[in-house]
């Protein structure tokens, strides 16, 4: 396990620990690497089981530190640039071919180049287009000292709640996590505690800097209780954001030290929506929640199904937008009656 994950486990024990009591003891030890991370026991009883996952691009996180490493190198460069680059893009072939042409381009009095603007010099637009190949599409020179390469990255993808959920499930479905957690004692709850990890910024983002609450996920059936958790920071691993979800709702938790009650909820009781709706992106006139049927996966099965959820839309034209929240849970199902079709509120 490398420095991080060993970093993510530690942080979880800790929060669990906080959160549900008992004490930790470790299972992935002596060779038993196909066991579940750690249990909390009270009285010598597992009453919780826990494994340890992250949701995470490889190819970013090896980019990112990548580029910390050009940060930190004389690359031989007559200027300090700032390029943009995109966020899976190989950083040892920009290492050893950018700083012949970025050196090229401020010879020629070139101080931004933009791939999308080629320059009108056949020699300059050649720089740029190979800069291009490199995944460096755009970048600014500067004087400022010591001459590095000081890169950011760029991607593309949702910033849709639900991509979350999405990507919650997916892990909740993978065979290693559900085997181990299906090992559990009886009567332990199984947790899977999963970090959104931020080379994958298009997830992590949405606990950290919600837009609103995610769906809830469905949980395959050796998974009782699914945990959501950002770090604090790219220098200190400590967790900032955490989600709860089980069968009957989710939840959003206040990690830090002493704080005892949950930030936002969304209970499995039946007392209404998720929160206050977000207003429109449109015409910025109120919100309104409703509830919708969705087709959603279930990752246990395979099978597409009918979900009765939440959704956040305009009050004044349905048209202009829509933010889907959670499902609902089984609790509040039982205050819904069908009519026509369409469930009211009892």
């Amino acid at each position: 396990m490398g420095s991080t994950e060993d970093a993510f486990e530690a942080e979880s024990k800790r929060v669990l620990q906080r959160l549900l009591g008992g004490d930790v003891v470790d299972r992935d030890v002596d060779g038993a690497q196909s066991t579940r991370d750690f249990d909390l026991l009270v009285e010598s009883i597992v009453v919780h089981a826990v494994e340890v996952t992250s949701v995470q691009l490889p190819a970013a996180r090896a980019t990112r530190a990548g580029i910390e490493r050009l940060r930190d190198k004389d690359v031989g460069l007559t200027a300090t640039w700032d390029v943009y680059l995109h966020e899976e893009a190989p950083t040892r072939p920009i290492e050893r071919h950018a700083p012949r042409l970025l050196n090229l381009l401020y010879a020629k009095g070139v101080a931004e180049f933009d791939d999308l603007s080629p320059p009108a010099e056949p020699m300059v637009a050649a720089a740029v287009e190979e800069l291009a190949v490199l995944h460096v599409p755009k970048g600014r020179a500067s004087t400022r000292p010591p001459f590095r390469i000081h890169a950011g990255g760029f991607g593309s993808g949702s910033l849709g709640p639900a991509n979350l959920t999405r990507a919650l499930e997916a892990e909740a479905a993978k065979d290693d996590n559900r085997r181990k957690l299906a090992d559990a004692p009886a009567g332990a709850t199984r947790h899977l505690f999963v970090w959104l990890h931020d080379s994958d910024w298009y997830i992590s983002s949405l606990l950290r800097d919600p837009i609103t609450t995610p769906p809830a996920p469905l949980l395959p059936d050796e998974v009782d209780v699914i945990w959501a958790a950002v770090r604090e920071g790219p220098d200190e691993l400590t967790c900032s954001a955490l989600l709860r979800a089980d069968r009957t709702g989710l939840v959003e938790i206040d990690p830090t030290p002493g704080a005892d009650l949950p930030r936002r909820h969304t209970p499995g009781a039946a007392s209404g929506p998720p929160d206050d709706p977000p207003s429109c992106v449109v015409c910025q006139g109120p919100g309104a929640w409703t509830v919708w049927t969705v087709e959603r996966l279930n990752p246990a099965t395979g099978v597409r199904v009918d979900v009765l959820a939440w959704k956040a839309t305009c009050e004044s034209d349905a048209m202009h937008w829509a933010i889907p929240g959670r499902a609902l849970s089984a609790l509040e199902l039982t205050s819904f009656d069908r009519h026509d079709g369409n469930p009211e509120v009892r």
